[in-house]
């Protein structure tokens, strides 16, 4: 059985620039559901007008070394993360 329980969740997004060194932060506090499915710690969120994606639902998977990244409805992606990786955009 999985228990859902409702949290409040902080978000902090870091993006570099490598040419310029410049760092973008933005920060997010919203409310969300926290629930444990076998080795992930789950955190689930609607995304809000503030962010531009009224109409999508944020799901972050979390485990030892791993961090997957599901949007879906008004926008889709999926994005993963693993310790020890350097990832580009």
């Amino acid at each position: 059985m999985i228990y859902l329980r409702e949290t409040l969740i902080n978000i902090k997004t870091v993006q570099l620039d490598f040419a310029s060194k410049k760092e973008d932060v933005i920060e997010l506090v919203t409310e969300g559901v926290f629930y444990e499915e076998g080795d992930f710690s789950i955190l689930s969120y609607d995304e809000s007008e503030i962010s531009g994606m009224k109409g999508t639902k944020t799901t972050l998977m979390i485990k030892e070394g791993f961090v997957s990244m599901k949007k879906n409805g008004s926008n889709t992606s999926l994005m993963e993360f693993e310790k020890e990786k350097r990832y580009k955009s």
